[in-house]
Order: C-alpha cells, then sequence, then structure tokens
C-alpha cells in the first residue's frame, strides 16, 4: 500500500477513513460527526481493519487505545473511494487459500484483478452460505463467505458472489438473482467446471443451464455438495428412512415426514410442522 487510501463505509460507527503510507496517519470520521486521527498505524492494521467482520468492533478493539490520537477540527470526508486496494486483495486471496486447492486458488486471483473485491471469512450460517454487498461509492466489493471444509461448496459460493460483483460493477442492473446475473454466473460455472470434482461436474453443468438464488434450492446439487463435507456428521436428511427421529442441532427433535418435491415435511415434538431441505446434514433423535 503505497498511495492513499480513502474508504466510505457502511458500518454503524463509522462513517470513512483515510490512510496515508508516507506519514502512517489513519484519519477516521464517526457517525457522529467526530473526527480523529491516529499516528503510527501500519498499513497490515489498516488491511485487517477493512477486512474485520465488523468494522466498528475491530476499530474500538484494536485501534482505539491502541494508538496516540488527536481531534481533527476540519476533516473532510472522501467524496469516493479511492487508492489501491491490491494489498486488501492479496489478504483476501490469503483468507481463503486455506478453503481451496491451488487451481481453484490461482483462477479466483485472476477473478479477483478484473474487479476490486474484498473477500473475507464468517462462522458458518444456517441462512446463507455467502453474501455480496457493493460499497456505496461503487468502487470495490465486500464478499462474506462462510469458512467450511467443503471446497467444492466453498468455491462455488465464491464464483457465485463474484458473479454478483461482476454484475453490479459492469451497471448491467436488474433483480439481484434475474436475467444478467444468472448470463454471468453461467458463463463462469462453464469456465471453472474442470476446477470441479468429477462427480459434481453433471450437475453443474445442469444447474448452469438455470441457475438459482442458491444451490440448496437445486437438491440434486445440494445433496451430492454435501457428501464432499470433510467432517460432515450424521446422514442427510434424504438417507433417513420416513418417520425417523432426528436433529438438526442435536437438541430439538423432530420426525421426517413426506417428500414436498425438494424438501420433507417434517413434525417437532410440540406438533409444529417444518420443511427441512433434503441436503441438510442431520444426527439420529433418541431410541
Amino acid at each position: 500500500m503505497t498511495s492513499m487510501l480513502e474508504i466510505r463505509f457502511r458500518s454503524r460507527l463509522l462513517a470513512w477513513c483515510r490512510y496515508q503510507p508516507i506519514t502512517a496517519e489513519l484519519q477516521v470520521g464517526l457517525h457522529s460527526g467526530w473526527a480523529h486521527g491516529y499516528a503510527g498505524v501500519s498499513p497490515e492494521t489498516v488491511a485487517n481493519l477493512l477486512l474485520a467482520p465488523s468494522i466498528g468492533r475491530h476499530f474500538m478493539q484494536h485501534i482505539v487505545g491502541a494508538y496516540p490520537r488527536h481531534r481533527l477540527q476540519q476533516a473532510r470526508a472522501p467524496g469516493s473511494t479511492s487508492g489501491s486496494i491490491a494489498p486488501l486483495v492479496t489478504r483476501s486471496l490469503q483468507a481463503v487459500a486455506p478453503h481451496l486447492d491451488v487451481p481453484a486458488h490461482a483462477a479466483l486471483e485472476q477473478q479477483f484483478y478484473r474487479f476490486p473485491i474484498m473477500v473475507r471469512l464468517a462462522r458458518r450460517r444456517r441462512t446463507r452460505h455467502g453474501d455480496h454487498i457493493l460499497a456505496p461509492t461503487r468502487a470495490y466489493s465486500r464478499i462474506t463467505v462462510n469458512a467450511t471444509d467443503n471446497a467444492p461448496q466453498f468455491f462455488l459460493t465464491i464464483l457465485h458472489e463474484i458473479a454478483h460483483a461482476e454484475t453490479a460493477h459492469s451497471r448491467i442492473g436488474g433483480r439481484p438473482h434475474g436475467r444478467a446475473w444468472k448470463t454471468v454466473f453461467t458463463r463462469m460455472l462453464r469456465e471453472h467446471l474442470q476446477l470441479f470434482p468429477a462427480d459434481l461436474r453433471p450437475h453443474l453443468l445442469r444447474h448452469a443451464g438455470r441457475p438459482l438464488y442458491t444451490a440448496d434450492a437445486d437438491t440434486g446439487l445440494a445433496l451430492q455438495l454435501s457428501r464432499h463435507d470433510q467432517h460432515g456428521n450424521g446422514h442427510l436428511l434424504e438417507e433417513l428412512p420416513q418417520g425417523a427421529a432426528f436433529s438438526l442441532d442435536g437438541r430439538n427433535i423432530l420426525i421426517k415426514g413426506p417428500r414436498l418435491r425438494k424438501n420433507f415435511r417434517c413434525q417437532a415434538a410440540d406438533g409444529r410442522l417444518y420443511r427441512v431441505a433434503a441436503a441438510a446434514r442431520c444426527v439420529s433423535g433418541p431410541p
């Protein structure tokens, strides 16, 4: 990081930051209207801040109190995000490296430099595998991907989100998973098909013909992806017999019911009915 970096945030606490590597001063503007300068901040510290899961929390824990601070009387908020973020892309590649093999990592490196992208990892979430946020200035994309030992799922999720980034930066417009995104994602899947395990390629090729908003909605693909969980415990719901007791969280017990196209109707102990994906990873219930 050799040039001045200016970035605007969507954080609840921070509105913007400006970093000058030559003077090692980090200027930060708060939504409250206050602005402060912090002296002696290294480029690595700034990169850690920008890639943190929670920018505001990371700022309070690792910047405030750790560096000399002074009040900025006439601080000017940046009009747009500018400056080289190549070091941040490098950090993104380092973050995803443990979850990918070498060919997939090399392919992502090429993609990351087509558009300004920062990738950060999150704990495994039940509701999504990843998400994409475009900065208000349209200068860079922030992609969050669940940390997982399922390398094909991880790679597929990043390609899904990069397709969002390309659609956004190209200013094509349209719905988030509309025609423009489907066109880009289909092209990316076909270009990178050989980087996936052989057993997944027929499912991915079919999925590329009509991509859905999530791979979980494609039952055949979701089931095949689940079999690549390196530390997956228990069975897939698809594999359990009807009437079997199982749990998704190790606490609450459900009874598997009839199939409803892509899901199964399952009943809880209190009589409530739920739709559970066929590819859900389950643990058997008590005997």
